[in-house]
């Protein structure tokens, strides 16, 4: 997959406005916002912690770098990191220090929360756990740091096995209970009746342990067949269903698991407006400037002219572009998912190729520096999550024609530091397709140009 930016992706690089008169607000103004860096005590992975603010400990010179998203359009979510060094001459954040403040509490998945409060408005910018406190000592300098990278949930789910967060354990008196249907009997592959995609990421994530409270999960549109679950970990069959709805799997900011059904981002993407303007033109009042973009105008990494399927019962459905093939090669994708009905398979297949089939012109990254323009952008590029839609327009190096895109937010850099913070989006253009929805007064016309999904 292509990394984040930082250095753009291959194709087009554009350094953005020349931003010639453009200044950064003084210190102590809205462009110098506070960093709050919190620890969680007390509580499991899925529990309610105590937040302590940590701030003061934070050692800067590396800076703070977040990201998290998802890799392809519909595809399967990346697990979401936060790196930060904490300066700890003191040792009150090593576990091993009897006398720290934090001896007893600091623990292997202590919950990290980062927020950036800008104009009295807080922005959660991370939320998950530390698996580790590494510390390093420099014997010269009498400096002791401790370098964290921190993952969001499903970075704990990734390799996370189907035992039951309360098992059916015999003489238990508590876990003994037959009527009790949050008790389950262990099972580490559980054997599943069918259920729509949604339906079924709810529950497995309902037992293992994770409250309703961390989850925004849309029921789904597609059926999932019958079975036993085909694999010992969760991650995996997590991005299976998502694969299957052809929806998206997301964590927030907060935390908090999302799953988007089908429709709801395909709809999304065709009835959204933009969040914000991008544009290299400065004269421009509707429009915030931007600090750097990648961008390819015939980008053929995402090329899928031949597309296939196979069901549980092994059933198999495909679709090819033979035009495609001749002109790009052939280009297959091929996944065994979860489909009940062969329908969703080959509609799932068609809309594959009918989308991916020839290259696409695509603003890759673009990076922002909120400084420019603090009262737009910081709101967007602190408050905007995956999948936000955004316009971006420009005209490279002022020359030819120019480029406008609508896109949606697939992958978030935040890199943090005290003098100068950044903000990298990771972009997909809006699908564009133009599809029939049920009861919508102008899309529902049966004998219009808009195509079933």
């Amino acid at each position: 997959m292509p990394a984040y930016g930082g250095s753009p992706y291959a194709g087009g690089s554009y350094a953005g406005p020349a931003l010639v008169g453009a200044v950064l607000s003084p210190p102590g103004s809205l462009a110098t916002p506070t960093l709050r860096i919190e620890l969680g005590f007390d509580a499991g992975p899925f529990g309610s912690p105590t937040w302590v603010t940590v701030s003061e400990h934070h050692h800067d010179p590396a800076g703070i770098v977040i990201r998290r998203g998802v890799t392809a359009d519909g595809g399967y979510t990346t697990v979401g990191t936060c790196e930060l060094t904490f300066r700890n001459d003191t040792r009150v954040l090593d576990a091993s220090n009897t006398a720290g403040i934090y001896y007893g509490r600091l623990k292997a998945r202590n919950w990290l929360r980062v927020t950036k409060v800008v104009g009295g408005v807080d922005y959660v910018l991370f939320t998950g756990y530390i698996p580790r406190w590494p510390q390093t000592y420099n014997h010269a300098r009498r400096a002791l740091d401790v370098r964290v990278r921190a993952v969001d949930v499903l970075g704990l789910l990734q390799n996370r096995d189907f035992a039951p967060a309360r098992p059916w354990t015999l003489d238990d008196p508590s876990l003994s209970v037959l009527d009790d249907p949050t008790i389950v009997f262990d099972d580490r592959r559980p054997w599943l009746p069918k259920q729509l995609t949604g339906v079924r990421m709810r529950w497995l994530l309902n037992y293992i342990g994770v409250p309703n409270s961390m989850l925004d999960i849309d029921d789904g549109t597609v059926e999932c067949a019958a079975g036993q679950v085909d694999t010992d970990r969760l991650g995996p069959y997590l991005a299976k269903l998502a694969a299957t709805e052809l929806g998206e799997l997301s964590v927030r900011a907060d935390g908090t698991i999302r799953f988007l059904e089908r429709l709801g981002w395909t709809q999304r993407n065709q009835t959204r407006t933009s969040q914000i303007v991008l544009s290299d033109d400065l004269t421009d009042t509707g429009a915030s400037p931007f600090l750097q973009l990648g961008f390819d105008p015939t980008d053929d990494r995402w090329i899928v002219n031949e597309a296939v399927r196979t069901t549980p019962s092994g059933l198999e459905r495909s679709a090819t572009d033979w035009s495609s093939i001749d002109e790009h090669g052939r280009q297959t994708e091929n996944l065994d998912l979860l489909y009940e009905s062969e329908l969703d398979a080959a509609n799932h297949v068609a809309w594959k190729i009918r989308r991916y089939a020839a290259p696409q012109t695509q603003i890759q990254t673009v990076t922002i520096d909120p400084r420019i323009a603090p009262a737009a952008l910081y709101p967007s590029v602190y408050g905007l999550d995956i999948g936000a839609q955004i316009t971006v327009e420009f005209q490279p190096a002022g020359a030819g024609t120019a480029i406008v895109q609508d896109s949606r937010i697939a992958q978030i850099e935040h890199r943090l530091k005290a003098l100068d913070s950044t903000t990298t989006w990771r972009l997909e253009p809006v699908d564009d397709i133009p599809y029939w929805i049920l009861d919508d007064p102008v899309r529902s016309v049966i004998d219009s140009i808009y195509e079933f999904a």
